[in-house]
Formats: C-alpha cells, sequence, structure tokens
C-alpha cells in the first residue's frame, strides 16, 4: 500500500519493453508503470535515433572521444539570455557547451568559430558555426572552438 510518505508514486520501473510489466519482471510490479508503457521503453527507444537514449550514447561516444570533456580545466563564462555557457579547456583545445534553459530560440554569442560535436537536436555535427548564432529552444551544443 502506498500512503504517499516517500517517493514511491512518483518512480516507475526501468521499462524495458512495452508490455505491461516493461520487461521488469514477469509477476506484477510493486510500482505503478504508467500509461505510456507502450510508447516509453528502451526496446521503443533503441529503433529510434532520435531518441534520448541515442543522445544518451553519442554524448558518452563524446567524452570519451574528446579529452577535454573529462580532464579540462572548468572555464565559467558569462551566462546571458538564459544561455548557460562554459568552456573546457585542455592543453591546446578549447570546447564549448551553451545549454540554452529556455523554451524559446536565444541568440548565442561567443568570440571566434568551431566545428560543432553534438547538438541535442542530434543533427548538425560536423558543421562549421561560428557566433552570433540561434539556440533553438532547450537546446545544448558542445562546439570544439578554431584556434585563433
Amino acid at each position: 500500500m502506498v500512503i504517499g510518505l516517500n517517493r514511491d508514486p512518483q518512480r516507475s520501473p526501468m521499462r524495458w519493453d512495452g508490455m505491461r510489466a516493461g520487461g521488469f519482471t514477469t509477476g506484477e510490479p510493486w510500482l505503478p508503470m504508467g500509461d505510456d508503457v507502450a510508447e516509453r521503453n528502451v526496446a521503443k527507444l533503441k529503433t529510434n535515433e532520435r531518441s534520448l537514449l541515442w543522445l544518451y550514447r553519442r554524448l558518452m561516444r563524446l567524452r570519451r572521444a574528446e579529452p577535454a570533456l573529462v580532464a579540462g580545466q572548468y572555464v565559467p563564462i558569462r551566462s546571458r539570455n538564459g544561455i548557460l555557457m562554459y568552456k573546457r579547456a585542455w592543453t591546446d583545445e578549447d570546447i564549448l557547451i551553451a545549454l540554452n534553459t529556455t523554451h524559446q530560440p536565444r541568440k548565442l554569442e561567443w568570440h571566434g568559430r568551431g566545428t560543432l560535436l553534438l547538438s541535442t537536436y542530434l543533427n548538425g555535427e560536423g558543421k562549421t558555426i561560428a557566433s552570433p548564432m540561434l539556440l533553438r529552444a532547450d537546446e545544448g551544443m558542445i562546439v570544439k572552438l578554431q584556434k585563433r
């Protein structure tokens, strides 16, 4: 019996597939599975290359490929207009991370040019981009800055 004095009402078991118990158990889950098990599960996300699962996988691959993202120095950049920005600096590489924290497009300004390594919209990777530019609603970008 859930009384509501803990976090159980907000949790659900991992949904591995679209079956009634989400592939979590062959029995009855002790937590509610929710009404959207058929649409929101790992098996379904694996088939959608624009899903959160794919974004997470690409972020992990990028982190392994770019030493600055692991060992680089954190360099804060003044945030404006709902955009959080910082750099990771490692030897002669700088990687800019820009996160639009609003639900509307925002102008992103920094000095220079760079190569888009990843966007949360999962498109445009490898393109050269320059400031100023537009960050889409709720978009995050990781940009390898060109040396001056």
